[in-house]
């Protein structure tokens, strides 16, 4: 049931259309609409209070999960029309949307053999996600033109440039994968609590040790976010709060120069200078801190 709670409260948030399997809006078909509202509502909580209420005599019986399935498959379908309103969303979450959604039409344009629309949009595509760096996308993309520009189109100028920039998006990919891992195994061990403060941050350093290079090679969001927050932790894990400060400072100073609005990690480390000065009982400077991290943070969350 959470992932149709979930579902619904995205269709709801932003006003889509949900539309059945013959392409009529749910709201013309009872039994599905009533199931959305329910839970919208927050009248139907559960799989058990959904069968009461749709199929009171008729429990246990497979229609039940026919609608689920239904209702499931008509939401996910109405996600892809889903916009990020510029009131609501900073320039890089919109460009997060717009991106994944341009490329996903690109890939029904291959799959469909138009390759000259395709790289249109493609070429268009690239720098935006270039801008934003969204690492995995520019690597799909660039992958696609070495192959046009060296294949179909045999123009060898532009098949260097694309190929070039896909060796380079495929290294920054590997160590920006390395960086989220070694944080992912990190936090795994911070909150299941089986690992003492001093091995953490002792681990922590190893791992920094380890991508310490690519940070000063590469720019990128996802490298420097995860990395930073492996080095926050060397210190931070052990309380040398004087230490985490100057490293949030650092980061803190990166994120604001990009082009756009990276208010994500900005968040996160403000939050983590906020924490410090209340350790330190600097709470002048914590208060100021914590009244600029709203500005960050919609209300509500």
């Amino acid at each position: 049931m959470k992932d149709i709670q979930e579902l619904a409260y995205i269709i709801h948030q932003h006003n889509l259309s949900i539309y059945n399997s013959n392409g009529l809006l749910v709201e013309n078909d009872t039994l599905l609409w009533r199931f959305y509202k329910g839970i919208v509502r927050g009248e139907i909580s559960s799989d058990e209070e959904a069968e009461k209420t749709l199929y009171p005599d008729e429990i246990g019986g497979g229609k039940y999960r026919q609608l689920k399935s239904s209702l499931r498959d008509r939401m996910l379908s109405s996600i892809i029309n889903f916009e990020a309103k510029s009131g609501e969303f900073t320039d890089y979450q919109r460009a997060y949307y717009a991106c994944h959604k341009e490329w996903l039409t690109i890939k029904i344009l291959i799959g469909q053999n138009a390759n000259t629309a395709a790289m249109g949009v493609a070429i268009k595509l690239l720098k935006q996600v270039q801008r934003y760096e969204f690492t995995l996308i520019t690597l799909d993309i660039a992958a696609y033109l070495s192959y046009q520009f060296g294949l179909r189109e045999s123009n060898d100028r532009k098949f260097k440039e694309a190929n070039a920039l896909y060796t380079h998006c495929l290294r920054l990919n590997e160590v920006e994968s390395l960086a989220e891992q070694l944080y992912t195994q990190l936090m795994v061990k911070v909150v299941n609590n089986r690992t003492a403060n001093e091995a953490v941050s002792l681990l922590a350093a190893d791992y920094y040790s380890r991508i310490e290079t690519d940070l000063k090679q590469f720019s990128s969001y996802r490298l420097h976010l995860y990395g930073n927050m492996i080095h926050l932790m060397q210190f931070s894990s052990v309380n040398k709060y004087e230490e985490v400060l100057p490293i949030c400072d650092r980061v803190i100073s990166f994120f604001e120069q990009k082009p756009y609005e990276a208010r994500v990690p900005l968040q996160m480390f403000y939050y983590q200078k906020m924490i410090c000065y209340i350790q330190l009982r600097r709470f002048d400077e914590g208060k100021n801190v914590a009244q600029y991290c709203l500005s960050l943070i919609n209300e509500g969350n």
